[in-house]
């Protein structure tokens, strides 16, 4: 059990070699414990940081693996909406708020984050163990299925509204629905919406002159 998650522990490196561009590792082993060793304090203090910690880590209370996907959550949850669940100066406050009150809903505070999204981080974030994933591995599984999902799901809006706009004649929008959805993905099938978006311009000038 890592005790201890959070943005400053991941160290982002690039795999030349590799498939994936970027390879993750969690650093900063100082707080770690065997599994089989559940105990969240040392003399009395609190372990972690206040920010990250889960609920029974905010009592004092022994820890697991369920403790280390809390703090992950928090960490996703920062990164996906652009702000912390729980924030504030005060660690007491933030303590006592973390023991008793679930997050937000991260699309009431960020607009832009999918519900599917708002599903996964929320169950990560459970108040209590027996609510959150089986294992870290499967938190962000579900993670990585619901942006991939969300993605898919705006990738099929986009090129549905550049239809809409060629049809009006709003090429230049249409141009920026098509170049957005190409950021999402990139597919054959979307440069056949480019060349559409080509030649009904191009044709539209020519009957125009």
């Amino acid at each position: 059990v890592h005790r201890d998650v959070k943005p400053s522990n991941f160290l982002l490196a690039s795999i030349p070699a590799s498939d994936d561009s970027v390879s993750i590792r969690l650093s900063d082993f100082g707080l770690v414990m065997p599994t089989e060793a559940r105990t969240a304090g040392q003399g009395g203090r609190l372990t972690g940081s206040a920010l990250y910690v889960s609920p029974e880590q905010a009592r004092n209370q022994s820890v697991d693996k369920f403790s280390d996907q809390y703090s992950l959550g928090i960490v996703a949850f920062e990164l996906l909406v652009g702000r912390l669940p729980f924030e504030g100066n005060d660690v007491t406050v933030l303590m006592a708020k973390r023991i008793v009150e679930p997050p937000p809903v991260p699309s009431t505070i960020n607009e832009e984050v999918p519900s599917e999204v708002d599903k996964v981080l929320l169950q990560a974030l459970a108040l209590e163990t027996k609510d959150r994933f089986s294992s870290c591995k499967a938190f962000v599984d579900a993670l990585d299925a619901a942006l991939r999902n969300s993605d898919q799901r705006r990738f099929v809006e986009l090129r549905q509204e550049s239809r809409s706009l060629i049809a009006q004649d709003k090429f230049e929008l249409a141009r920026q629905k098509l170049e957005e959805a190409r950021r999402l993905m990139n597919t054959n099938d979307l440069q056949l919406d480019f060349d559409y978006l080509e030649g009904t311009e191009a044709w539209k000038d020519a009957i125009q002159k």
